[in-house]
């Protein structure tokens, strides 16, 4: 926790369930893909801002759960192409860590810290969709830092929690 301490850039979560955490993060995104649909609600319900997508299927299942805001960007799932565009977030694959990275872009981030993303064997495929997701988002947005903080196995550049600035 000591890491937010001071910390003054936007905190975004996804599948955030460790209460202190959650306090600390200003907006949990959700894709309103399956799994996310398949929460537990006594978690998701302790979001007090969420930004989905209320385009998609599920979006009264968000209604229900009564948060406090929710922001809406809208997504569109097209295979090979990352962008954010005016009137949506468009992403490769149906992934919340997909959208939550467009969301990011689309507020504003010259940088994107990566914390709790460890990543799969490289040999299942939700390795290699995130990997391509992050090759997408080098070539459309080759200003934009994504480090991770703490170990990973995914094809980004590695920091330090205890130093991120480096």
């Amino acid at each position: 926790l000591q890491f937010f301490e001071g910390y003054k850039g936007l905190v975004l979560g996804v599948n955030v369930e460790d209460q202190v955490l959650i306090e600390q993060v200003q907006h949990h995104v959700i894709s309103l893909n399956t799994k996310a649909l398949q929460r537990n609600d006594d978690i998701i319900s302790n979001y007090k801002s969420v930004v989905a997508p209320l385009n998609k299927n599920g979006s009264a299942y968000l209604a229900e759960l009564n948060f406090e805001k929710i922001t809406n960007y809208p997504l569109e799932v097209r295979e090979g192409v990352f962008s954010v565009e005016d009137q949506c977030e468009i992403v490769p694959n149906n992934n919340t860590a997909a959208y939550a990275l467009a969301v990011g872009i689309r507020s504003g981030a010259q940088k994107i810290w990566l914390v709790g993303f460890d990543g799969y064997n490289n040999d299942d495929p939700r390795q290699r969709e995130i990997n391509k997701t992050f090759q997408l988002i080098r070539s459309n947005f080759p200003h934009l830092k994504l480090v991770a903080l703490t170990p990973t196995t995914y094809d980004v550049d590695r920091g330090s929690i205890y130093a991120p600035n480096l």
